[in-house]
């Protein structure tokens, strides 16, 4: 924006009269277009602000989902692990059995060993269900965000042989 204002008096040499004069202008540039930089860059903010927004969206909708993958991974461990250590229970007393009918006579050594190999299985299942159960609890806590060093000292301290 720019302002000019003039003022005056003048006489003319040939006249006896004098003359007074008085000018104001105004001059106004508004650019009507600057090349489209404003536009471009909102336009850029606002679709990195919908880029964030849909980043945001996808990764609570992973998180969603791995907790209750998790939580359902937990649920299922519960149940084999119950479901191992009644296989545990059955195949120890299917030695037992299995060795008082070979002490009897009526049973061969082949048929002992089978029965032990069973049981040898069954707590081998007990203790892959049990492994899977622990960290089925951990990968649940690292999803919710809960997991901490007190945790991983809580299964160190649960897998130490006792004494």
């Amino acid at each position: 924006t720019e302002s000019n204002y003039n003022s005056g008096l003048g006489r003319n040499a040939n006249s006896d009269r004098t003359s007074d004069g008085f000018n104001i202008g105004v001059n106004l540039a508004v650019p009507l277009y600057t090349g489209g930089n404003v536009t471009s860059q909102t336009k850029q903010a606002e679709f990195a602000y919908v880029a964030a927004s849909e980043d945001l969206e996808a990764q609570y909708r992973s998180v969603v989902k791995d907790v209750r993958a998790q939580n359902n991974n937990i649920n299922a461990s519960i149940g084999a692990l119950k479901a191992y250590e009644q296989s545990v229970v059955s195949a120890r007393s299917a030695l037992e059995a299995t060795e008082a009918g070979f002490d009897v006579g009526t049973r061969t050594i082949v048929d002992v060993l089978d029965a032990t190999r069973r049981l040898y299985d069954a707590n081998k299942n007990l203790s892959d269900a049990r492994y899977n159960y622990i960290l089925s609890v951990l990968q649940l806590r690292q999803a919710v965000g809960t997991l901490s060093e007190q945790d991983i000292l809580d299964v160190d301290a649960g897998l130490k042989p006792a004494k």
